[in-house]
């Protein structure tokens, strides 16, 4: 398993290339944060050198609950697969990835609307924040759609949890499941080609 300082170590070149992006603990963070946090997080692997980047976007507004739903994808090189830490090698391969893949699309996002379009069944398919309502609703308010804030509310105020929907609650319900007895980090399927995701 890799460690916090290894990865420290490993990102001086990428943050030293880019002076937009900070590191707070395994997370290489897109600066100005504002209402959007965008970046890639560097998780850990049961292979003990090995690092698992996965770009992910959230709002920080609302409640909770909002960060146990991270929209995001694993990223992924083609040639290789996976990063491996004891491989100095290949770092440029992964910052080349990071930085011509991963970063400019997500530096797109700067609004709370971007985040609401970026968001996109196209992108997230079955994901998408619009099948979430409870966390939608908080969207909605910040960009003053008070009209879909007001219907979902009343939904809520009627069935609760309902307003998800029988499959869609159900899915969440297996999904909290998975993830209490997985001990390998969830990145929601992964994905063979970053670019092709972020698109």
């Amino acid at each position: 398993m890799t460690t916090v300082r290894q990865v420290k170590k490993a990102m001086q070149p990428l943050l030293q290339r880019n002076p937009d992006l900070a590191l707070v603990g395994r997370f290489v963070v897109i600066k100005p944060v504002r209402h959007i946090l965008r970046g890639v997080y560097i998780d850990a692997s049961s292979v003990p050198s090995q690092f698992v980047p996965i770009w992910s976007i959230n709002f920080l507004f609302g409640p909770s609950v909002a960060f146990d739903r991270i929209w995001g994808r694993q990223v992924r090189l083609a040639s290789t697969g996976f990063w491996r830490g004891d491989d100095p090698a290949t770092y440029k391969e992964w910052f080349d990835e990071i930085e011509q893949n991963v970063l400019p699309v997500l530096r797109l996002v700067q609004t709370i609307d971007d985040f609401a379009a970026f968001n996109s069944k196209e992108r997230f398919d079955g994901q998408q924040l619009e099948l979430f309502d409870y966390l939608k609703i908080y969207v909605d308010i910040a960009r003053g759609d008070l009209d879909s804030a007001l219907k979902a509310s009343d939904l809520m105020k009627v069935g609760g949890t309902a307003l998800l929907g029988g499959r869609q609650a159900a899915r969440l319900e297996r999904r909290a499941a998975i993830r209490a007895l997985s001990s390998e980090p969830c990145c929601d399927g992964g994905v063979a080609d970053t670019a092709a995701t972020l698109r």
